[in-house]
């Protein structure tokens, strides 16, 4: 499985990580990787992995990688500094996970129907995805008094 954006560390004691982000400069901070979630399970030929880190500062930096198999498809890699966890929640929740998928063009109703499966499916893994992450992330639970 390869990764869109890999984390560059030249020596186990450099607090450094580097973000490589699709269309904009790399992202290095000090920190360390907080939790990661992997989506590329079975045969599915189409995911996302996230990755949270915490920066010496005490902000959060989010990875959220789009990957493809699929030919003539390419990768996408977003990462977003988030202030609190509740921004951390904010920013996995409020993506769109179907933005960079191509897919099936519409040249007939039955690719149509592809499509919205194929964009269907991929919102839920998502999904998924965000929610075992958000679990293992102590103190972002939603709370209602």
């Amino acid at each position: 499985m390869r990764r869109v954006a890999e984390e560059v560390d030249v020596n186990e004691d450099d607090p450094r990580v580097t973000l490589e982000r699709t269309g904009k400069r790399p992202l290095m901070f000090e920190g360390e990787l907080v939790d990661e979630v992997f989506g590329a399970t079975g045969k599915v030929n189409r995911w996302h992995d996230v990755s949270v880190y915490k920066t010496r500062t005490f902000k959060f930096v989010v990875l959220i990688q789009y990957q493809s198999t699929w030919d003539g498809e390419i990768d996408h890699s977003t990462v977003e500094v988030a202030d609190t966890p509740e921004d951390v929640a904010r920013i996995l929740e409020e993506h769109d996970p179907i933005s960079y998928v191509q897919g099936f063009p519409p040249i007939s109703s039955q690719h149509v129907l592809k499509q919205e499966a194929l964009l269907r499916d991929i919102r839920l893994r998502y999904l998924e995805l965000v929610s075992r992450l958000l679990s293992k992330m102590p103190g972002i639970e939603e709370v209602v008094d």
